[in-house]
């Protein structure tokens, strides 16, 4: 997962997954399917999880 090779947000990765305009439910469920997605990848230890100092949690390739 490229995007996470920095750390990015569960955000981030939405839109490096869905490259188009999202009304606001597609935006919805778009982020629900990039979190599910990077924790999986989370369980498989492919990426770690890291929250910043605003709280927010960041996913980084392991």
């Amino acid at each position: 997962m490229l995007v996470c090779e920095q750390s990015a947000s569960g955000a981030e990765i939405l839109y490096s997954l869905f490259n188009r305009e999202l009304d606001s439910l597609q935006l919805f469920f778009a982020l629900g399917e990039s979190l599910a997605h990077a924790h999986h990848l989370e369980t498989r230890g492919r990426v770690i999880r890291i929250t910043d100092g605003d709280g927010v949690h960041r996913f980084k390739t392991a």
